[in-house]
């Protein structure tokens, strides 16, 4: 890549998925040319380290490089320790327990507090491949050139297949009209000229990107928030969604119970996300 190399941290655990998470981890930092530091959240005994560093040295062929032990509250522990870093990367529940919206799982804590972007592996594959069907969800009130440069730039890297880029957008007014009994056919044209009119402002923003030989591709999403960005991962077969990260400041409760764009979205993963922080993005 064209900027200096920067520096990625991976969390991994005594658990199941921890080589996998190890080996996504170190494909992904091979290609962008970072340097991976290894982060396990825990006591550090003699026997903690010694399983962790024979865990990784097994699924990293060699000798894992800096592996480092810290205790505490796994958020806050990240948050310091990723404070020069460009990239977290962890394992990730594909979808949170019934009590989501009140308690958040260390994964989701930790994409809204991490002060880098955060890539959570719901599925993370013992023999890690590139992403080659990405998509880029932007923000719909303030769509970012800086976060679709950076996604475009990590899409060259993976070689992708296709690029959908995608712009979700409620049509409140016309479900109004429909609830109070307005014209069918009327209402229908109309929320049609507004996803063609979105969609044209999507593929301008796309082109001032410059996206080059990219394979890209945009969509408007009419619907809610959130949700739909999940639906069309899914009929798309995306193995990457790439949504701005979450707030850092704590929601209220009304937010947490009634939750709405990345924060709905990280309730269910469809796929890996990474969570977008600006500037601080492979």
């Amino acid at each position: 890549m064209s900027r200096p190399a920067g520096q990625m941290l991976a969390l991994v655990a005594l658990s199941p998925t921890a080589e996998s998470v190890a080996r996504e981890a170190s494909r992904l930092s091979r290609s962008l040319g970072m340097r991976i530091r290894f982060l396990h959240v825990g006591e550090k005994t003699p026997a903690s380290q010694s399983r962790l560093e024979s865990m990784l040295t097994e699924a990293l062929g060699g000798e894992p490089g800096e592996v480092v032990f810290r205790s505490g509250r796994i958020e806050e522990v990240v948050a310091e320790e990723a404070r020069d870093c460009e990239l977290v990367v962890l394992g990730a529940l594909e979808q949170e327990g019934p009590l989501a919206p009140l308690i958040r799982s260390v994964a989701r804590r930790v994409a809204r507090t991490a002060p880098c972007s955060t890539l959570l592996l719901p599925s993370p594959r013992p023999s890690p491949e590139p992403f080659r069907r990405i998509v880029v969800a932007l923000d719909p009130e303030t769509p970012s050139h800086e976060m679709l440069r950076s996604v475009l730039d990590l899409a060259r890297v993976e070689d992708v297949e296709v690029l959908h880029v995608v712009q979700e957008f409620e049509l409140p007014a016309l479900n109004l009209a429909l609830e109070e009994g307005a014209d069918l056919e009327q209402t229908e044209d109309e929320r049609r000229v507004s996803v063609l009119v979105a969609r044209h402002r999507l593929a301008n923003l796309l082109e001032s990107c410059d996206p080059g030989e990219i394979p890209a591709r945009v969509e408007s999403l009419a619907g809610r928030e959130g949700l739909e960005a999940i639906q069309f991962s899914h009929e798309n077969s995306a193995d990457l969604l790439v949504v701005p990260a979450p707030q850092r400041e704590q929601s209220s409760l009304l937010e947490r119970l009634f939750p709405h764009g990345t924060d709905l979205t990280l309730q269910t993963l469809p796929c890996a996300l990474l969570a977008w922080r600006p500037g601080r993005t492979p």
